[in-house]
């Protein structure tokens, strides 16, 4: 009985690195296409941000002036 058990744990480690190797192949491929729409959505945030702020003139003005305009 002991004979039948430890000749099937090779097995099994065989194909739980197997699994594992898989995984982490496909975790490489997805993850380098994500990070790199992340980036890319970075940059376009920070353009749209420079450009609205470059679009709308700072003035000196109190809260109250504020929350009197967006009544």
């Amino acid at each position: 009985m002991e004979r039948l058990v430890v000749s099937a744990e090779p097995d099994a480690f065989k194909r739980a690195a197997e699994s594992l190797e898989k995984l982490m192949d496909a975790t490489r491929e997805e993850l380098s296409d994500t990070m790199a729409a992340v980036r890319l959505s970075g940059m376009e945030i920070s353009d749209l941000t420079m450009s609205s702020v470059t679009m709308v003139p700072i003035r000196n003005s109190s809260a109250s002036d504020l929350a009197s305009s967006w009544r």
